[in-house]
């Protein structure tokens, strides 16, 4: 990965947009963008105004940030690259020194670069109250006998 350039930054917010950028990165590059709009029948360029919304330079801000954090992230991968041997190299230490010894060497190279720590935000969940549910009332059954009269009534007059 390489060091993102703010275009990288415009890219990512409008992925379908052409454009220059000139001079130095920041600020002063991004009000001189030029947006392309179209080519002639040469195929040259047209530079107008685009029929998009423009980011603001606080949005693009934001997102060249958030990518040089990332690139930032990976520069131990960056500084282990070039010191690990090559692999014709570690095929023969294989061959010699088997998997133990393969690991033994790349492992050198592992701890002079170690990955960093990320420590995960700690998110505390909400504590949710059970909603209290109140037991139905459950009323006396209904007893034939009790509401007709004698069982030998039931079905019907005598």
């Amino acid at each position: 990965m390489k060091y993102p350039h703010l275009s990288k930054a415009i890219q990512k917010l409008l992925p379908d947009a052409h454009f220059v950028l000139s001079g130095f990165e920041g600020k002063e590059s991004y009000e001189k963008i030029q947006w392309v709009v179209g080519q002639d029948y040469t195929n040259q360029n047209l530079f107008g105004e685009p029929d998009f919304e423009i980011p603001s330079w606080e949005e693009v801000e934001k997102v060249w940030n958030e990518l040089k954090a990332e690139y930032a992230t990976f520069e131990y991968q960056r500084k282990r690259k070039p010191e690990y041997p090559k692999i014709e190299d570690q095929l023969d230490l294989l061959f010699h020194k088997g998997v133990e010894g393969w690991k033994e060497e790349i492992q050198k190279v592992k701890d002079k670069y170690p990955k960093p720590v990320v420590e995960e935000p700690v998110v505390e969940e909400p504590i949710v109250e059970e909603p209290k549910v109140e037991e139905p009332k459950v009323e006396k059954p209904i007893v034939w006998h009790e509401v007709y009269g004698d069982e030998n009534t039931k079905g019907g007059s005598k």
